[in-house]
């Protein structure tokens, strides 16, 4: 199964969104600006019967890791890989759902720095936006948004355009972690 590694520098996009709810406006990184330390991991254009959550988690999570390394950041791993990996198979479980199985999927993975903070964006290709749902204690799954919130600084969600979405989640970065931004 292919998955996409993909380390290169991301030009915030030149649309401004505008004024939007809290929830669902993206975080001024990805505002039009100068370009910010960015890094961006692509899981492979797949069709979406064929993908393993488990497997691009895993990928997304190593991704993390190399670049918190790359960063100076490793004291935030641990609960940005939790963060990405919750992103990510909410993507593959939900903002796939319901494509067709021939049409090719893409789910994204962006990382930006910036001084004070780094944000994760996972964009995927459903129009449906997340749902925080009240979690079954007896449940397995259901509680990856929960997680985010209690893990993250900020978190929400907006859409990109007709049908692709971005969920976004924040970190702060102290003073003393890492290089200057």
């Amino acid at each position: 199964m292919p998955y996409g590694q993909h380390y290169a520098p991301v030009r915030p996009g030149s649309r401004h969104l505008g004024q939007r709810p809290a929830s669902t406006r993206l975080p001024d990184q990805a505002m039009p600006g100068p370009p910010l330390p960015a890094a961006r991991w692509v899981c492979g254009q797949v069709a979406p019967t064929a993908l393993d959550a488990g497997l691009a988690s895993r990928a997304a999570r190593e991704f993390t890791g190399q670049i918190l390394l790359g960063w100076n950041l490793m004291p935030l791993a641990e609960d940005a890989a939790v963060i990405v990996s919750e992103l990510v198979t909410n993507a593959l479980r939900h903002g796939l759902h319901g494509l067709s199985g021939a049409a090719p999927a893409e789910v994204e993975l962006i990382w930006w720095r910036r001084a004070g903070e780094i944000t994760c964006m996972v964009t995927d290709p459903g129009a449906q936006p997340p749902v925080m749902a009240a979690p079954d204690p007896l449940a397995e799954a259901g509680r990856g948004l929960h997680v985010v919130e209690a893990l993250s600084d900020a978190w929400g969600w907006t859409r990109l355009d007709g049908r692709r979405k971005a969920v976004w989640a924040s970190l702060p970065v102290s003073a003393g972690s890492g290089r200057g931004a």
